[in-house]
């Protein structure tokens, strides 16, 4: 039963890649404006929550870790003649970024320390092809 599912999932798939390859075989003209977008992908982590069983030691510690980022965009296009496009684009892109180190001494906890960072970008492409 397993293998008719992997099969129909394969077979919509290929179905759904023959249908969109039409559209690479078009050929530009002169007037023609093409349209992308595209993302670099959108990223969430969360970890590095090490909880010692014991918290004997001295001047040991454990680090929990966030991470989110994401980057999106778009170009627009031109063409001049069927071969030559000029255009330019947008893209945006954010990271943001925190822990916490907790320390502790002899099954004490002695301190904890937090953090974070973000930062977010702008992109302005031109072009000429």
């Amino acid at each position: 039963m397993q293998i008719k599912n992997v099969a129909s999932c394969v077979m919509i798939v290929v179905a759904f890649v023959f249908f969109l390859s039409g559209a690479s075989l078009a050929q530009q003209k002169k007037g023609d404006v093409e349209i992308t977008a595209f993302s670099s992908g959108f990223t969430f982590s969360f970890g590095g929550d090490f909880k010692p069983t014991s918290l004997s030691g001295s001047g040991v510690f454990f680090t929990s870790q966030k991470f989110q980022s994401f980057a999106l965009g778009g170009e627009a296009g031109y063409f001049l003649t069927r071969k030559n496009k000029i255009g330019g684009g947008l893209a945006v892109s954010a990271i943001h970024f925190s822990s916490c180190t907790t320390t502790f001494d002899d099954g004490e906890i002695t301190g904890e320390t937090c953090g974070s960072d973000g930062s977010a970008h702008l992109g302005v492409t031109a072009f000429y092809r």
